[in-house]
Formats: C-alpha cells, sequence, structure tokens
C-alpha cells in the first residue's frame, strides 16, 4: 500500500510527521509499545509480553509492509517514534476482504494533542482509497476520550464484549466493538 509522508502540527505547534513504520523503527517500536503499555490499561498487553526481538520486529515490519491491504503508520517527533496506529485486514477470506480493523497506541504525553485523530483520519482516508468498505475497532469501556474521538469520526458502538480483558490483580474490563461504513462498496476491487 503506498502512503507519503505527511507533516502535521500537534495542538501547541509541535511539527510531526506522519509516516510508514520501516524495519529500521524495529527498536523504537518496541521501546513504544512497552512504554504504552505500560503507562495504560486500556492496550492488550502487559509491557513484559511484547517480547519480541529487535530482528523478529523487524521482519514483522517487513511483511507487514509487503501486505497491499496493510498500513502501519508511526508519528515521529523529530527522530522520537511516539505513536503508532495500523490498519490491517480482518481476514484474509473473500467474504470478509471488505472490512478492515483499526488500532492505535500513543505516548501518553502525547494524548489530547491531535495526534490520534490526525492519524485515525489518515487511516479511514488510506483505508477507503484502499477498496475497504468497513473499519472496525475496539476500545475499553473506561476509555470514554477514544470513544469519543472515534465517534466524532463517524463510528457507531455496534456491541459490547464483557470481561475482554483480565488484569493481573483479578479485575475485568469490557470493550465497546465499534464500525464505521466507509465509501461506496468498490465492486471488484479488493485489497
Amino acid at each position: 500500500m503506498e502512503f507519503l509522508t505527511r507533516s502535521i502540527l500537534c495542538r501547541d505547534g509541535t511539527p510531526l510527521q506522519l509516516r510508514r513504520a520501516s524495519p529500521s523503527d524495529a527498536a523504537a517500536l518496541l521501546r513504544l509499545l512497552r512504554q504504552t503499555a505500560a503507562e495504560t490499561e486500556f492496550l492488550l498487553r502487559e509491557p513484559e509480553e511484547i517480547a519480541m526481538s529487535e530482528a523478529e520486529e523487524a521482519v514483522f515490519l517487513s511483511a507487514r509492509a509487503a501486505h497491499p491491504g496493510t498500513l502501519m503508520l508511526v508519528a515521529d517527533r523529530g527522530g522520537e517514534v511516539v505513536g503508532l496506529a495500523s490498519l490491517v485486514p480482518v481476514s484474509a477470506f473473500l467474504r470478509c476482504r471488505h472490512r478492515c480493523e483499526l488500532s492505535i497506541a500513543l505516548l501518553r504525553d502525547i494524548w489530547g494533542r491531535g495526534v490520534g485523530r490526525a492519524m485515525m483520519e489518515t487511516l479511514l482516508e488510506v483505508a477507503a482509497e484502499t477498496g475497504y468498505e468497513q473499519a472496525e475497532l475496539e476500545v475499553d469501556v473506561r476509555n470514554t476520550a477514544a470513544r469519543a474521538l472515534y465517534e466524532s469520526l463517524g463510528f457507531r458502538e455496534i456491541g459490547r464484549r464483557p470481561h475482554s480483558m483480565k488484569f493481573l490483580d483479578g479485575r475485568y474490563t469490557d470493550d465497546i466493538l465499534m464500525v464505521r461504513e466507509l465509501a461506496a462498496p468498490c465492486r471488484g476491487r479488493r485489497p
């Protein structure tokens, strides 16, 4: 999937680059994922579960870059990766190829600055251009800021998954499943 680097300004005026993740980002992305997992319970993994080696992460990023229906998008603040957002197909099966799934992880110090919105808007634009007809995501029921962002981008709640995550201390949390229809169906064009 083709993607050209974009420059954006945070609400506080900080310049960022939105660009495709590359294998050379492996170490930075592993640091980002470990840090974001430690900063919030809203993500799927505990920090110690991010156990890929740098070489394994580079191979993973290469494979993602080679897939025509996938985009791994990083937010780069002067050489520091501060966010990762991904667009991936829900399934390779023909009956599901019209659907994609979006996800995002941002360093806590970048929350509320418009970076998440810019990244999600970019993914939605690319998804529609690629021929996807529906974007899907999951959000922790407690993450009201993210839910408000997704709703403002046209996502709607379609259900809840109870006890979707169980924390080490025995607590549970639910997920909200959200979808957004994209452009009118593109007959014959599939990612």
